[in-house]
């Protein structure tokens, strides 16, 4: 590998978005049928209030991703492309939801520390968000996320392009007790090697195992690469359009109200409008048809917010809905 740090590896979760669409927002943004293929088990219409019904989950949250700090920066061997950050739910030993990318800026006089862009707005690109949506209804007790570091790549001496893992980490949701964690900023030590690694450091020149005095020690822990997120508290105008989305999904707080229209025109179409709800004819409709797959281009979504937001600045107080702002 070169000049490449010890500790990095080919990406776990790049892999796992290239297998297929199962690990996708697209996949888990369409409802859910029952056992019985008969009714949706996931969009229900409230027809007192004349729109989807709201569904809790065990877990609704938004995650703020702030920086990472003293990522070791590959050799000469390999020109990077990008730098960013995956995230998915995970317990432990599988991925429970889609997989997240959010891009990560940097300087040229800073190449270890990246930032990312909390609460984007105006023509700042989706991928630059660093608010992120968390839901899911996982009742398993090791339910947490699964950060990881990546950069996309391109070889010097063969034009090789792939991506690499820059290091990992597993942030628990629940203690031993059941109990949510607090909201509040975590500082994560990011490992080394694959989740399916243990022991393996990112960088084992700065080993946290090395001897010395405390002062040595706190010295060490501070040139130690990782991240540092803040899981915050909902209010009740973003619990509401939480609990309006599928109950196991992750995204980017700038679109969330597009999620929320889709799903409304799903109960539209799907629930409201259907003559019988035992017709099995098709229906033709563009929006539910190619929405899900906007999802993964970026580009596309950017456009459809700015859409969005200049209709929206055409509209008067009244005549705005609640998932028509943000």
């Amino acid at each position: 590998m070169g000049a490449i740090p010890a500790g990095f590896r080919p990406s776990t979760l790049f892999q796992l978005l290239e297998e297929g669409n199962q690990f996708q927002a697209s996949y888990f943004l369409q409802p859910e049928l029952t056992p019985s293929q008969l009714a949706f088990r996931d969009l229900m219409w409230d027809a007192k209030t004349g729109t989807i019904r709201s569904r809790p989950s065990r877990v609704s949250l938004i995650l703020t991703l702030w920086s990472c700090k003293m990522i070791p920066v590959p050799g000469g061997s390999i020109q990077v492309l990008s730098r960013h950050v995956r995230l998915c739910l995970f317990d432990g030993s599988k991925v429970l939801s889609n997989i997240h990318t959010v891009r990560a800026t940097w300087q040229p006089k800073k190449p270890k520390t990246w930032t990312f862009s909390p609460q984007v707005t105006g023509t700042l690109p989706c991928l630059l968000d660093g608010d992120c949506f968390i839901r899911s209804n996982s009742s398993s007790p090791d339910l947490g996320i699964l950060f990881e570091l990546g950069i996309s790549y391109i070889r010097n001496s063969t034009g090789e392009r792939g991506e690499l893992s820059c290091g990992w980490v597993f942030l628990k949701l629940f203690d031993a007790s059941g109990i949510p964690i607090p909201a509040k900023t975590y500082e994560l030590f990011l490992n080394g090697g694959t989740p399916a690694e243990k022991g393996v450091e990112v960088d084992p020149s700065v080993s946290r195992r090395a001897p010395g005095s405390v002062f040595y020690q706190m010295m060490t822990m501070r040139r130690q690469p990782q991240l540092l997120v803040k899981l915050r508290s909902l209010n009740r105008r973003s619990r509401d359009l939480l609990s309006l989305l599928p109950e196991t999904l992750i995204g980017s707080m700038c679109y969330i109200h597009l999620l929320v229209f889709y799903r409304q025109v799903l109960g539209d179409v799907l629930l409201k409008d259907r003559m019988s709800m035992q017709s099995a004819d098709l229906i033709s409709n563009p929006i539910l048809a190619t929405f899900p797959k906007l999802l993964e281009q970026p580009d596309v979504m950017d456009a459809l917010r700015s859409s969005w937001a200049e209709k929206e600045s055409t509209l008067k107080r009244s005549e705005k809905v609640m998932y028509f702002s943000m």
